[in-house]
């Protein structure tokens, strides 16, 4: 294989390999930490050119959760994975993961589309209790 072959290789798999890679965050400085960091990114990006894609969410579960993950899958196909408080013992792999899903959504809607629809959601959360809640008088 001559050099010039193995170059335009190179240059093809770098720009046509969404998200892999990814420039790992400042605060990820330990050499473990940065190797599941990227770790995550790689799983990410293969699962996006698999066609899946998961959007995992740690905290608390809430009332708007459920339509949440209906209208994301719905309208973008994005699987919602809830993890409740704990996240998982691979915070660094499943930051990378997340990070990258996050990314690639940005590229192609110019947004994060799940983060659009919760605040949507809150927004009409929010609305409904106000009309719903009796007058207050003083």
């Amino acid at each position: 294989m001559s050099a010039k072959y193995i170059l335009i290789a190179s240059a093809a798999i770098l720009f046509l390999t969404p998200g892999v890679f990814a420039e790992v965050p400042k605060d990820v400085t330990k050499k473990a930490d940065i190797a599941e960091y990227e770790g995550g990114v790689a799983a990410a990006t293969n699962d996006l050119k698999n066609g899946v894609i998961k959007y995992e969410i740690v905290g608390i579960t809430g009332a708007i959760d459920q339509e949440l993950e209906e209208r994301a899958k719905k309208e973008y196909n994005i699987d919602i994975i809830f993890r409740g408080c704990t996240p998982g013992p691979r915070v660094f792999r499943d930051r990378g993961y997340h990070d990258t899903v996050v990314e690639s959504l940005k590229k192609k809607y110019g947004f994060d589309p799940v983060q659009r629809i919760e605040e949507d959601l809150r927004a009409a959360e929010s609305t409904q209790s106000q009309t719903n809640s009796p007058e207050r008088t003083h």
